[in-house]
């Protein structure tokens, strides 16, 4: 058996404790990598959650362009999409988000010939719009 010099053998000690630590670092963060995968997890399930609240409360805009993997991502695609609803809405003489707007306004219903003064005062009260 060849004979080990003390430098090998200092240089093999060296690479055993530091391997002993990195060792000891892996055995650290192992818990802490396992609780990451978990926060993450439920992380996508809030966003996820969150998503679909948004789009229940969004009818009017289609569900598919309501995207992406974060809050904040979320609400720009749902700003985008209410834009372009929006747009799309008075175009077709609508108003945002599809409320009708414009045309000729109802008119009441006018008093009959001949009615003065009070009568025509309850008159106007008992046939209101």
């Amino acid at each position: 058996m060849p004979e080990i010099t003390d430098e090998e053998l200092s240089t093999l000690r060296d690479q055993a404790a530091r391997a002993d630590h990195l060792a000891a670092e892996v055995e650290r963060l192992t818990p802490l990598a396992s609780e990451a995968d978990t926060l993450r997890t439920q992380t996508n399930e809030a966003t996820e959650a969150a998503r679909a609240a948004i789009i229940a409360a969004n009818p009017t805009i289609p569900a598919d362009l309501i995207t992406g993997a974060s809050i904040t991502e979320i609400n720009a695609s749902l700003a985008a999409a209410q834009a372009i609803a929006n747009r799309l809405a008075e175009a077709a003489g609508k108003g945002p988000l599809g409320f009708a707007t414009g045309g000729t306004q109802r008119q009441p219903a006018a008093a009959p010939e001949g009615i003065r003064g009070a009568e025509r005062i309850r008159w106007a009260l008992n046939n209101k719009e």
